[in-house]
């Protein structure tokens, strides 16, 4: 039995331990486009504030693959899965066969495509390379604008402040955490940000970028200007489904899967921030991109991939966060405008 997984983060590296265990005498190729240790994206905050070393960062130890005898191809990049051969071509023009292949690509920042995105010192935080490049920008940067109030720009605030610089957050949506808080619970973290001089600009957008070669300034919607140095895009994810045969059911979004975590495709399962599954507050197909989901649907796909069905009932939206010591959870619809909602 050949079992193939696309991507190495927290949905496909569960899956390979879960085919592993359950099928010892299968081969198990993982194929990773990035070329870095095994490691876990909710920690780069902490090391780029300067509170983790690069090395606590690991979620599996260095000598992973050999432990599990998986044949990784790390550094490679896979341009087309072939459902027909059921081989996946890699850029390096290399084929590999797969009985079973698990899609588990992740997401994306989603970056504006606005003039000057092009110039130096603006980055997304998704993954090693972006904090390793902005830690490295952190000397030359005394002035840094986060573009977003969601989870990954209050975190990106909260660590450049750490590390001294003066702070801007810079919010479309008018409050932060929109997606994760309600008005009342969003302003007790603007307070926060005020306390801890970090400044809120809310209710704006970005719509340009200048400078000559680096970032200089950024133009905002109604015509005024912030100077800064550095500029962090906090804006959300955007699925990675362009693997996805032509054959396969499409979606305006992620890749729509059954309750076994399978596409319409014969053999071709989808796990992780790519995937679509039942949302069980709103009782719809939803992205719920979040690592503890990632992890479940992994498991549960590589289950089924190795024979044994299992179905995945869903899951929610949920966070937990700290910021500058003020904990909280948000789980399922918290902004709900439907008549038959009540808030309490």
């Amino acid at each position: 039995m050949k079992f193939v997984v696309i991507g190495s983060s927290a949905a496909g590296i569960n899956a390979v331990e879960v085919l592993r265990r359950l099928r010892p005498e299968a081969t198990i190729d993982l194929i990773s486009e990035e070329n870095a240790p095994l490691y876990s994206r909710s920690l780069l905050s902490f090391y780029l504030a300067g509170q983790l070393p690069e090395t606590k960062l690991l979620y599996r130890p260095n000598n992973f693959y050999q432990q599990y005898d998986i044949r990784a191809h790390v550094g490679a990049r896979a341009i087309r899965i072939d459902p027909s051969s059921k081989q996946v071509h890699l850029a390096s023009g290399e084929k590999i066969a797969y009985d079973s292949l698990l899609i588990a690509t992740g997401a994306r920042s989603k970056m504006p495509q606005i003039p000057g995105i092009e110039l130096d010192g603006i980055y997304p935080l998704r993954d090693l390379k972006d904090a390793h490049a902005i830690k490295k920008r952190l000397k030359q940067a005394p002035k840094a604008a986060i573009l977003g109030g969601g989870l990954v720009g209050l975190k990106a605030a909260q660590a450049l402040k750490n590390c001294g610089l003066k702070v801007t957050v810079v919010v479309k949506s008018g409050r932060l955490l929109s997606q994760m808080l309600d008005t009342e619970a969003a302003k007790i973290f603007e307070s926060c940000l005020q306390q801890h001089h970090i400044d809120l600009i809310p209710g704006k957008e970005a719509v340009a970028f200048q400078g000559r070669h680096s970032v200089e300034k950024i133009i905002l919607d109604d015509g005024s200007s912030l100077d800064t140095n550095l500029v962090i895009i906090g804006k959300g994810v955007k699925p990675n489904t362009e693997l996805l045969p032509e054959s396969a059911q499409k979606s305006h979004y992620g890749i729509p899967v059954n309750h076994f975590l399978q596409t319409n495709v014969e053999h071709l399962y989808a796990a992780g921030d790519v995937v679509e599954t039942n949302d069980l507050a709103r009782g719809e197909k939803r992205i719920n991109a979040l690592w503890p989901c990632a992890v479940e649907q992994g498991r549960i796909a590589a289950t089924n991939m190795a024979g044994k069905p299992t179905a995945y009932a869903g899951s929610m939206s949920m966070n937990s966060l700290q910021f500058f010591n003020i904990p909280v959870i948000s789980m399922g619809i918290v902004s709900a405008q439907a008549p038959e909602f009540k808030e309490i």
